[in-house]
């Protein structure tokens, strides 16, 4: 409970605009000046415990495309979608894979260069983290892809370039 907040911190994904709101208001604990220290703890861990719910992706999703948000709020979102790639993807039917890879490549095709260095690396890392999972596996197209992102623009190179470190 955050401060009489009592959002169900393994919220299963149905419902993404609550799962969203809960996870704003948890980051606006934690960077609050006016934040005690076992608030931005319980937040903290509230954030964590985000990580590991299932259909996590769908909020870090909606935060991270949402070029209108901070840059911070974007960043934890694409981490929320790093996470189920890296440590849940197996646990994803077909139809969640396919999800979570159209929607890494929707914000790979969205960069822009007003994105810090730290999201665009960010976007970069889930293409790594994406392709390493599925590539010759069931991303077959995904030499293609990455041509047409390269001849984008120049921010979407840097993207290219980074993947295939």
């Amino acid at each position: 409970m955050m401060n009489g907040y009592s959002e169900s911190p393994t919220n299963n994904g149905d419902d993404t605009s609550q799962s969203t709101s809960a996870i704003l208001h948890a980051l606006e604990l934690i960077h609050s000046p006016t934040s005690d220290n076992d608030i931005r703890r319980e937040a903290t861990e509230f954030l964590n415990q985000q990580k590991d719910a299932d259909g996590a992706y769908r909020p870090g999703f909606h935060l991270a495309a949402d070029h209108g948000r901070a840059p911070i709020v974007r960043h934890f979102g694409l981490s929320l979608i790093e996470h189920t790639i890296r440590l849940k993807w197996h646990d994803l039917t077909d139809d969640q894979t396919a999800q979570v890879r159209g929607w890494t490549l929707e914000l790979a095709h969205n960069i822009s260069e007003a994105d810090p260095p730290y999201i665009r690396n960010k976007v970069a890392q889930l293409w790594v983290e994406l392709a390493k999972k599925s590539w010759a596996v069931d991303w077959l197209d995904m030499d293609q892809v990455l041509l047409a992102l390269w001849g984008k623009n120049l921010t979407s190179k840097e993207i290219g370039r980074a993947s295939c470190r």
